[in-house]
């Protein structure tokens, strides 16, 4: 029980003394609820404690600090995790006045850490309203265009459906500290900036970018109402990136079949692409699965990025196409320890009253239609 139970930073530091460091996912997840409580304040603590580890490195967990946000893990899991390894909390040394002031504390960190979260995602929400508009203005600007090649398709031997290509490089800037986003396309600039990079001018703290050659594509990620919000950049060797402070919670792609025509699209309520008619709809976390799926099928394939989006996109398809059959196509990734790729699609088919699939190309060869 950890009810009434009110911790100062010196019960945090005794606490997290009987955990170990060295498990990732205990650091995690102690992270998290120490952040939860005590906001700003309990990064001293995790930090020394995170020190203790042989893995730790400074920056890594200055970064992963800042990547929390607020979910389910509450201090509730610290306290748990510390009795669990013998630690016992001796608040009943304390004076009432001195639980008094305990609960007081308590109570002023959990309202701060309230205004944290607020400005966290205040500021969150106006960088990815910065993401959305500097990609569409990739678009006007002819920077993604529907049409071009990629050894990334190729060698995945599927189409493009409805994604865009980088007919030429340019530099993605994000500028954290002065909350700004720039694209450099200028060949002796770009230059420049990767002369200034090997100098080691560039403060990587506060500068991060993203460098897109041609034969690049990007994914598009719409909401539901069909905006575009953002996009996934897969590079010719397959590796893929997201732009920095993008959003992607509940963003999805659809990969459809070139002949269901404007006239057959679904009412622009909806906001997307999908016939009115579709009486199955497939989802699936990555590009080239979705493709190679619509090829072998040719049933629409809602791309939803990752494993844990899954469910949200899924949820809010069945919103919009109450009758349709929805088919939840996994990863199975069985040679991992936990298996989200399954997990998560299970989690979604429960939710909507879908099934689930768990298809394997890996011997398959697919052609182009």
């Amino acid at each position: 029980m950890t009810k009434g139970l009110d911790l100062s930073l010196d019960d945090l530091a005794n606490a997290l003394a009987v955990i170990d460091p060295n498990d990732r996912e205990t650091w995690v997840q102690m992270g998290m609820a120490i952040k939860s409580e005590f906001g700003e304040m309990g990064f001293s603590e995790w930090d020394d404690w995170s020190s203790q580890s042989d893995k730790y490195k400074a920056k890594e967990a200055k970064t992963v600090w800042k990547s929390f946000r607020r979910g389910g893990v509450s201090i509730g899991t610290l306290i748990n995790e510390a009795r669990r390894n013998g630690h016992e909390f001796k608040t009943g040394e304390l004076t009432k006045e001195e639980k008094r002031q305990r609960k007081k504390e308590a109570e002023l960190r959990r309202k701060q850490r309230a205004e944290e979260i607020e400005r966290d995602e205040q500021a969150l929400l106006s960088w990815n309203n910065r993401v959305s508009k500097a990609v569409n203005q990739l678009i006007e600007d002819g920077f993604l265009d529907i049409s071009g090649t990629s050894p990334y398709l190729q060698n995945k031997k599927v189409r493009a459906y409805g994604v865009y290509f980088v007919p030429r490089a340019f530099l993605w800037v994000t500028h954290i500290d002065k909350e700004t986003i720039e694209i450099i396309t200028a060949r002796n600039e770009i230059n420049r900036f990767f002369e200034k990079n090997k100098r080691g001018e560039i403060n990587h703290e506060s500068v991060s970018f993203i460098y897109l050659k041609r034969g690049t594509i990007a994914i598009p990620m719409r909401d539901i109402d069909g905006k575009l919000v953002n996009v996934q950049f897969i590079f010719a060797t397959g590796k893929k990136t997201f732009p920095k402070f993008g959003r992607k919670y509940g963003l999805f792609h659809i990969c459809e079949k070139a002949d269901s025509a404007v006239s057959k699209q679904r009412p622009a309520i909806a906001g997307h692409l999908i016939t009115s008619d579709a009486s199955d709809i497939c989802f699936a976390e990555g590009y080239a699965t979705a493709a190679s799926i619509l090829q072998a099928t040719g049933l629409p394939v809602v791309i939803t990025f990752d494993a844990g989006n899954m469910p949200t996109v899924a949820a809010a398809f069945r919103g919009v196409y109450p009758d349709s059959n929805m088919i939840l196509c996994g990863d199975d990734d069985q040679k991992n320890q936990s298996n989200a790729g399954r997990e998560k699609a299970e989690a979604a088919a429960k939710r909507i009253n879908g099934v689930t699939v768990f298809p394997n190309f890996s011997s398959i060869q697919e052609t182009a239609e």
